[in-house]
């Protein structure tokens, strides 16, 4: 075996190990975290919402249509009931629940859910407060669908609704790893009197996708691969 046979064996199982090594990280970067529950609105990272306004005790149609704050459309329905814009300890309705004081809500005032909002563009997370009317331990339900109106994911979270107008009321949020979530659907169950109400609606399209540390640390390690074998064929 020549010396420069030597020299190619000796460079190729390196840089097939680091090409392998490198496919494998390149693959973590590009499958995200999975689907998981989210219950508290930091924590959910929403860069958009949906605001509920501050008109005390109005009906809405339902189906009606709405737009996010950076313009996404969506429609709001309920199609066991009715719609209402209740505003925490708002004069007109005398609501008082666990929201926040003067928090805009959407509420199944009297009637039964769910609310469902079915949105223009995909989302990767959603999520809101929630609670019963009635001032009682609930469930609250949050579930997730596609475009082919297939239910990605449904979760839950007992709360209890109270007076106290001290934000307690219990979050419900959903993130995904991709945009795809089209539709959300919030209801309770576990109550006597099925109407609740939730608040602003916190939404996130496109997710990031960081790289992990651990691909920077190989991107750094093929740099400096790089500069010495550049440095062995200038000597």
């Amino acid at each position: 075996m020549s010396s420069t046979d030597n020299i190619k064996n000796k460079s190729t199982g390196p840089t097939l190990m680091v090409t392998v090594m490198l496919a494998g990280l390149l693959t973590l970067v590009g499958t995200p975290a999975s689907a998981a529950l989210v219950t508290s609105r930091a924590a959910l990272g929403g860069t958009d919402f949906i605001d509920w306004g501050n008109q005390d005790y109005d009906q809405q149609p339902s189906p009606v249509q709405v737009a996010s704050y950076l313009g996404v459309n969506a429609t709001v329905s309920n199609p066991n009931g009715e719609l209402w814009t209740l505003v925490e300890g708002g004069a007109n309705s005398g609501y008082t629940g666990n929201f926040a004081l003067g928090d805009g809500l959407l509420s199944t005032f009297l009637t039964s859910g769910p609310i469902i909002i079915d949105f223009a563009s995909g989302q990767s997370r959603v999520g809101a407060q929630i609670q019963s009317i009635d001032l009682t331990s609930f469930t609250g339900v949050i579930s997730v669908y596609d475009t082919l109106n297939q239910l990605l994911e449904t979760h839950s979270v007992v709360g209890n609704s109270n007076g106290n107008q001290d934000n307690t009321a219990i979050f419900l949020g959903v993130s995904r790893a991709t945009a795809d979530i089209l539709r959300v659907v919030f209801n309770i169950t576990d109550t006597t009197n099925p109407d609740f109400a939730i608040n602003r609606v916190d939404l996130l399209g496109a997710p990031p996708v960081p790289l992990p540390a651990a691909a920077w640390l190989l991107l750094s390690g093929l740099g400096g691969l790089g500069l010495l074998r550049r440095r062995r064929a200038a000597s």
